[in-house]
């Protein structure tokens, strides 16, 4: 079985959320700790299932296309 390609980078959510702030510095989030914990897990990029993708993209649409 092959490995998951990763979904997302440390760099590239830098990247997405540096976007963001020059757009909007402004924009707030509100976050559960299943939510961080979703959000590590894809960055890691192990282990991680489509649900801790789905909340990832909920959490933080910016992010993940």
């Amino acid at each position: 079985m092959r490995p998951k390609k990763r979904l997302l980078s440390p760099q590239k959510a830098i990247k997405r959320l540096t976007k963001q702030f020059e757009k909007r510095p402004k924009t707030r989030y509100t976050v559960v700790l299943e939510d961080l914990l979703s959000l590590f897990m894809v960055l890691v990029g192990k282990d991680y299932t489509e649900s801790h993708v789905e909340r990832v993209r909920k959490t933080f649409p910016e992010l993940i296309d």
